[in-house]
């Protein structure tokens, strides 16, 4: 799913005005947890591992952080901080 949307996000970003956009997978599995984020581009990976540092693991395609992470207690927080704090990567 991560390789298609990777494909997609893309050009939807165009027809939206947007500069950027984070897709979330969240996957739960026999008690395990992961969440795969897929940036629409360079910019947008780069405001991930500011967030999250260390935690943002590259697989080629996505971010992937395990255990997973509460989209709005963790992972839209930590965007927003990084973009507020650097406005120009928005």
């Amino acid at each position: 799913m991560a390789e298609k949307m990777k494909t997609v996000v893309p050009s939807k970003l165009k027809s939206t005005g947007m500069n950027m956009s984070f897709a979330q997978i969240s996957v739960f599995h026999d008690d395990i947890s992961l969440n795969y984020i897929v940036p629409s581009d360079k910019a947008a990976g780069e405001v991930i591992v500011s967030a999250f540092g260390d935690r943002a693991v590259f697989n080629g395609t996505a971010y992937v952080f395990k255990p997973g992470m509460s989209r709005k207690k963790e992972l839209v927080p930590a965007i927003t901080k990084v973009l507020e704090a650097n406005p120009k990567k928005q």
